[in-house]
């Protein structure tokens, strides 16, 4: 009799070019349309970033793929204003963003 454990949620492995994909859609299709909207509140542009990372924290889980260069570079250049002192964004804001990039594997450059 064996006792083999079954992930209830899983189902097909996402290939590498699925995950690749997956990545690239959420830089589009959620940070690209926050960073335009400048009417949007500091509160909904922290949404929108936990948004990401969940999905980007899910398909590192599902795939096994880390982002690839391109969509850290994209992500690292969309959101590196935010991370200037300058910036008017909130702190909780900026804290968000440093983690978004780390869930993407960006390389950040800080003062501290």
């Amino acid at each position: 009799m064996s006792h083999d454990r079954v992930d209830p949620w899983a189902g097909e492995k996402m290939s590498r070019s699925d995950a690749q994909r997956k990545y690239a859609s959420l830089i589009q299709y959620q940070v690209r349309p926050m960073v335009g909207n400048r009417s949007l509140s500091d509160d909904a542009r922290i949404q929108v970033i936990k948004r990401v990372i969940r999905e980007a924290h899910r398909t590192r889980y599902e795939s096994g793929a880390v982002p690839q260069t391109g969509s850290r570079e994209e992500i690292t250049d969309l959101l590196r204003d935010y991370l200037k002192p300058e910036h008017w964004a909130s702190e909780e804001l900026k804290s968000w963003i440093v983690r978004v990039l780390r869930a993407y594997g960006a390389l950040i450059e800080t003062s501290d």
